[in-house]
């Protein structure tokens, strides 16, 4: 039995007993107003008279009596217990929840972004069609915006990714784009080239990449720009999960890109499926 299902199991018993707290709870406030109000109504009705409320709380010998005192102490008491525990429990389901949530949603954090200028093309047998590039053995995708010309002036943008979460991320590309001053200089879908898996398949706590082919020429406009990364996660139990997160690349240095969060209303994380 996996961590999900054990968190399920145990969430289902805590709802059922929340579910009877609140009814008794609910089912013993009714009772009380009911029979506040059916007081009442014998009174207007002139069935009751206040010497028999006096009745309830003096004896013949007219000594206080402090069993219905203690009695509605002890109902107020119960009221009181009831919503603290209806309260309590609430809680306790929310953080249930979010302890299920880390067990059953996939996250992702974007750890580091550098460049690699030098690429070395491997083809076929026939040296006509492209099969991979030398040591580079994670997805990459290229630029829909600029198409290449030739293999000479082409670099690849590498985003390390973090799996943060406790639970297997499958990650797919959505897309990604770049942008300068308003204008989209590149934007990255699923085009691509040669023979690689499009996918990058992510353990809990572990690192993968995802390479950007683009132009050398664009490696120059990045400072300022902003990046912004959609990706699609899904987990083992046929869940999926939109990511959306918008950075600011502040320099390039070398083969090194800074990059700062940008505002959260461009960031979104939402599930689809």
């Amino acid at each position: 039995m996996n961590k999900k299902t054990e968190c399920v199991k145990k969430m289902s018993i805590k709802k059922i007993f929340n579910n009877i707290c609140f009814w008794l709870f609910i089912i013993a406030l009714i009772l009380i107003i009911g029979v506040v109000l059916f007081c009442i109504y014998l009174y207007k009705l002139e069935l009751i008279h206040i010497v028999d409320f006096r009745a309830l709380f003096f004896d013949d010998n007219n000594k206080f009596s402090a069993i219905v005192f203690w009695t509605a102490i002890g109902a107020i008491g119960a009221v009181a217990v009831g919503v603290l525990t209806v309260r309590n429990n609430y809680q306790l389901f929310r953080l249930q929840k979010r302890q299920l949530d880390l067990y059953s949603t996939p996250r992702i954090m974007l750890k580091n972004i550098s460049i690699k200028e030098t690429l070395v093309f491997e083809t076929d047998k026939t040296g006509k069609e492209i099969k991979t590039i030398k040591d580079v053995n994670f997805p990459y995708f290229t630029n829909t915006i600029k198409p290449f010309d030739n293999l000479i002036d082409l670099a690849i943008i590498v985003l390390n990714i973090t799996n943060t979460s406790e639970v297997f991320a499958k990650v797919d590309v959505s897309k990604i784009t770049i942008d300068m001053d308003m204008e989209r200089i590149a934007e990255f879908n699923i085009s691509t080239f040669g023979v690689h898996n499009s996918s990058l398949f992510l353990d809990k706590n572990t690192c993968g990449n995802i390479g950007l082919i683009v132009d050398k020429s664009l490696i120059k406009l990045m400072r300022g720009s902003k990046l912004t990364t959609s990706f699609l996660l899904h987990n083992n139990f046929d869940e999926t999960y939109k990511h959306t997160y918008t950075y600011y690349l502040t320099a390039s240095v070398d083969d090194v890109v800074s990059f700062m969060p940008a505002s959260s209303k461009d960031n979104e994380f939402i599930k689809i499926v």
